[in-house]
C-alpha cells in the first residue's frame, strides 16, 4: 500500500469472503481526496469491503485506458486536471456496491457543486466496467488487509 496510515479501511477477510458481491471501482479524482475518510466510513458503514486502495498520478496514457470513450477535445482538460495532484483509486466489494456507490458520487458531486470533468469522483457503471477499470489501474484482491495478491 503506499499510504499504510490508510491501511485500517481495507477489509481484512479472505478473498472468498470480501469479494462476496459486486465489485466497483472508485475514484476521488484531484480536489476531492478530503472526503476520503468520510467515503470509506461510509462504505464500511453499508456493509462494503474495500478490497484495495492506492493513491495514482493518472499521466496521458492511463487517461486514454481509463477513458477510452473521452474524445480529442475533451482530452487536454482530464491532463490538465488529472495533473493537478495523486488520484484515490479504490476497489470495493459488496452486496449493491454500483448503487450504494452512485448515491455517494450523486451526493459529493451535489456537496461540492461539481460539474464533467473536474466532477470530484468516478464510480464503475456495471461490473463489467469495474473489472476492466481495475486492471488498468492494478487494483488487486486483498487477502489479510496488507499482503495483496
Amino acid at each position: 500500500m503506499n499510504n499504510p496510515e490508510r491501511s485500517e479501511y481495507i477489509n481484512s477477510n479472505t478473498t472468498e469472503e470480501a469479494g462476496v458481491g459486486e465489485r466497483v471501482v472508485i475514484l476521488l479524482k484531484p480536489g476531492s481526496s478530503e472526503f476520503e475518510e468520510r467515503l470509506c466510513d461510509f462504505l464500511q458503514n453499508q456493509e462494503l469491503n474495500i478490497l484495495d486502495r492506492k493513491k495514482l498520478n493518472f499521466d496521458a496514457d492511463t487517461i486514454k485506458k481509463f477513458y477510452p470513450h473521452a474524445d480529442d477535445k475533451f482530452f487536454p482538460n482530464m491532463e490538465d486536471y488529472f495533473s493537478q495532484e495523486e488520484t484515490i483509486a479504490l476497489l470495493v466489494s459488496g452486496q449493491n456496491a454500483i448503487k450504494i456507490s452512485n448515491s455517494l458520487k450523486r451526493h459529493v458531486r451535489g456537496i461540492l457543486h461539481l460539474r464533467q470533468p473536474r466532477d470530484g469522483i468516478h464510480v464503475s457503471d456495471d461490473p463489467t466496467e469495474a473489472e476492466r477499470e481495475r486492471a488498468v489501474l492494478g487494483l488487486e484482491y486483498n487477502n489479510d488487509g496488507n499482503t495483496l495478491t
